[in-house]
């Protein structure tokens, strides 16, 4: 009797083939329908998570409808807003629709300024549409102090009086001194200068 080799493959038989084809092809059949139905569910729930086109959310109204009544809010009150400066303006239109009574203060130090006191200052609020002058200060609207800083220390200013302007004629570029000792003064007007650097530059 004859024995079978041990690494011999017997011969293989049609039938064996097609079996083998049939359980390939079930086999390729059943992985490409899982593929199939992988790649399905992916792009479903891509389309769920990045759709833009969905209508907004309850949240989302009720922001809109804030910002749109926060901004209907602004508009009233920038409307009411500029009704109040038109108005004020109007009062202050009617105020300087006025001549105002101008009273030059004396600081006792003439003659050191006579120029800017007696010259400049009266020809200036004489010959001025809206301006006259008054002796008295009491009688003024606008009391003008004409201050030249020859002597400051003996210079007196209208301390304890409302409405004051300073004239500032002294050619330093620093404040006047005694300022801050008028109490009511709603104007300083300074003389202009120039001044050179150490490069001899004009600023």
């Amino acid at each position: 009797m004859a024995r079978r080799g041990m690494g011999r493959v017997g011969p293989v038989s049609p039938m064996n083939v097609g079996l083998f084809g049939i359980i390939g092809l079930v086999c390729f059949s059943s992985f490409f329908n899982i593929y199939l139905l992988s790649s399905w569910n992916n792009i479903s729930t891509t389309k769920t998570t990045h759709d833009d086109s969905r209508p907004p959310s309850v949240s989302d109204s009720q922001r809109v409808r804030f910002l749109a009544k926060e901004i209907e809010t602004m508009k009233n009150e920038q409307t009411i807003f500029r009704k109040e400066i038109i108005g004020q303006m109007h009062v202050l239109e009617k105020k300087i629709d006025r001549v105002f009574n101008v009273h030059l203060w004396d600081d006792s130090t003439l003659p050191h300024g006579y120029r800017e006191k007696k010259l400049y200052s009266i020809e200036g609020f004489s010959s001025h549409p809206r301006t006259t002058l008054v002796d008295s200060p009491e009688d003024a609207d606008l009391i003008v102090w004409v201050s030249v800083r020859s002597n400051t220390e003996a210079e007196i200013p209208p301390e304890n009086y409302s409405n004051v302007i300073l004239l500032d004629y002294a050619d330093g570029c620093t404040a006047h001194q005694k300022r801050e000792s008028l109490k009511h003064m709603i104007g300083y007007f300074k003389r202009s200068f120039v001044k050179r650097d150490k490069d001899s530059v004009y600023v």
